[in-house]
């Protein structure tokens, strides 16, 4: 966890530093309560045992499997239906902000962000395999996903530019992310006879925090105590260290069997936004 502390050391004595010199204008100016949503372009899962490549890249390798198993099964007399992985590019948040106006162009403003929308999920289902050790015909599926998920907490000075009937609002600050990622498995074979002959269900599960930074650029129209916002901006997490544990449990012909492991990874939800918001005063 050391290569997180300076990191986060840093945030620590941004947020008091913000919060220093805010103290003084909190007793005049106006609350500002914030609701908006967002598109994330973000490739947030890290694989591979150093960390170093994204799980984007690896999408072409899985789908290459699915369809040698696919092959293979169709071989066998199999009707084969396939559901290819695909690449995760970006995420979809909700925010909630409330923003202290400490004076005409100066606020501070505290944000909490749910990013989700993360995931893909891959498999086969093949159908009337006839297999000759069980002398009946089989029907072979696995269905696997992954996904991820951060809910973030972030603290910023807002710059606040009025420009005619707009008001363009600059803001910069640490943030704090809390992150999840799960990748699931279900595997089964079932004779039309034999009825089931072998299930298995692997889980792993992941949760890691870190501290991170972001910068955003609002175009404001406001009117009778509203304001509608157009937003762009970026958030920088780096790679946040995620820890969980791996379980695997199942039937082989009715002989059960399970085990579990700990396990350690990486996400990085690290990336450029556009947000639309709605805004009121009080």
């Amino acid at each position: 966890m050391r290569r997180y502390g300076i990191k986060g050391m840093v945030a620590i004595l941004a947020i008091a530093l913000v919060l220093g010199l805010a103290t003084s204008g909190f007793s005049q100016g106006e609350w500002v309560f914030g609701i908006k949503g967002d598109v994330t372009w973000v490739e947030p899962l890290v694989v591979g045992g150093d960390w170093t490549e994204k799980w984007n890249d690896e999408v072409d390798l899985i789908n290459d499997d699915l369809q040698d198993t696919a092959d293979f099964l169709e071989a066998l007399g199999g009707d084969v239906t396939l559901n290819t992985a695909e690449k995760i590019t970006r995420g979809y948040s909700v925010h909630a902000y409330l923003e202290r106006r400490i004076s005409e162009k100066f606020g501070l403003r505290t944000s909490v962000e749910y990013l989700m929308g993360m995931s893909s999920d891959f498999g086969y289902d093949a159908t009337d395999i006839w297999d000759s050790w069980y002398w009946d015909w089989l029907d072979v599926t696995m269905e696997a996903e992954v996904s991820t998920s951060a809910l973030k907490v972030a603290l910023a000075p807002r710059f606040i530019i009025p420009m005619g009937n707009f008001v363009l609002n600059l803001g910069a600050g640490p943030l704090y992310c809390r992150a999840n990622a799960s990748f699931t498995a279900n595997s089964e074979i079932v004779g039309d006879w034999e009825g089931e002959i072998y299930w298995d269900t692997y889980e792993e599960t992941y949760t890691g925090s870190g501290f991170g930074f972001y910068g955003d650029i609002e175009l404001k129209i406001p009117f009778d105590g509203m304001a509608i916002d157009v937003e762009v901006g970026y958030e920088s997490t780096g790679k946040i260290k995620v820890e969980g544990e791996a379980t695997l449990e199942g039937e082989d012909e009715g002989i059960p069997f399970e085990d579990a492991w700990d396990l350690e990874g990486a996400v990085d939800f690290s990336g450029p936004y556009v947000a639309l918001s709605l805004e009121f005063s009080f």
